[in-house]
């Protein structure tokens, strides 16, 4: 029950092994043209976005992740999914990954549908770590 306790409050949340500046930009829509910003961090639930914006948490934002240098031809040069804000940072916003079944249930409003599913993410980030 400790444990349980302990890590239901515990600031550092993470079930898995981040790994630290990947070769990514991410891309959102902000009103303006959407410009590359670079992850801190990334694992198989979420990322830690480096930007000025600083969204609420519970706030869905979609992010497109490009891998840096994949060839223009390349399948698996991008995906596109729908985050929730977790946390703010002096740098950044730590996000986690929503199912887009989820992000629908947000409302046709929340602007936030199409994105990939985790497991298609957790095989995107694999072929990241592959390369």
């Amino acid at each position: 029950m400790k444990i349980w306790f302990k890590r239901m409050f515990s600031r550092n949340r993470r079930k898995n092994a981040r790994r630290a500046r990947p070769r990514l930009l991410a891309y959102y829509w902000n009103g303006g043209t959407p410009e590359p910003h670079e992850l801190r961090d990334v694992n198989a639930d979420g990322f830690y976005l480096l930007t000025p914006e600083r969204w609420s948490p519970g706030t869905l934002v979609m992010v497109s992740l490009q891998r840096i240098g994949a060839a223009e031809h390349d399948l698996d040069r991008s995906i596109t999914v729908n985050a929730r804000v977790v946390r703010l940072g002096e740098d950044g916003v730590g996000l986690e990954l929503v199912a887009p079944e989820e992000a629908v249930l947000c409302g046709p409003r929340s602007g936030a549908v199409n994105g990939a599913d985790q497991k298609t993410f957790r095989r995107f980030l694999q072929r990241l770590l592959n390369n």
